[in-house]
């Protein structure tokens, strides 16, 4: 039979569940104007760069209102018009105007595929 002094010792050495994990906190206002709207970064990037979770990021610009950047139209192509971009893929390249304003060629492509 154990006697009680050994089963605290038993007891002690047992790590007790943590329980559920503390919630980091909530990305400011600031943080996330200047990393998502000045800086143009994704929203996991601004997780990786606050240490929380893309979904906190998320969360954090809804409550501030920060509006979220569309996955699909981007900016700098949608201020282009078409007959100017088709101009100029022609003399530049997809790879070359995609280096130009910044952007992935697979966007170029794809915003072209709506000239269709």
């Amino acid at each position: 039979m154990i006697d009680r002094m050994r089963f605290s010792q038993l007891i002690d050495g047992i790590s007790k569940k943590p329980g559920r994990p503390q919630i980091p906190t909530r990305p400011g206002i600031k943080e996330l104007r200047r990393l998502y709207v000045d800086e143009s970064k994704s929203i996991r990037d601004v997780a990786a760069e606050l240490n929380c979770s893309k979904d906190m990021v998320a969360r954090s610009l809804k409550k501030h209102g920060i509006e979220r950047r569309s996955r699909t139209s981007n900016k700098k192509l949608a201020d282009y018009s078409m007959e100017n971009l088709v101009a100029d893929v022609q003399k530049k390249g997809i790879r070359g105007l995609a280096r130009e304003l910044g952007v992935t060629e697979g966007a170029i492509r794809s915003h072209l595929r709506k000239l269709d």
